[in-house]
């Protein structure tokens, strides 16, 4: 998410956030961890210094 995010392909990112969290829940069970979930955020609200570093 972070590559294509910086690479400039934003859409494609937020997808990816969509299939993986749809793979969790439905095949485990599970909600994605709050790393993954502060990743998502920042690329949907486009914060800048995600960018950066």
């Amino acid at each position: 998410m972070t590559a294509l995010h910086r690479s400039g392909r934003r859409a494609e990112a937020l997808r990816l956030f969509q299939t993986t969290r749809h793979h969790l829940v439905q095949e485990l069970g599970l909600e994605p961890d709050s790393i993954l979930c502060a990743t998502h955020q920042r690329i949907r609200t486009d914060t800048p210094e995600f960018l950066r570093t």
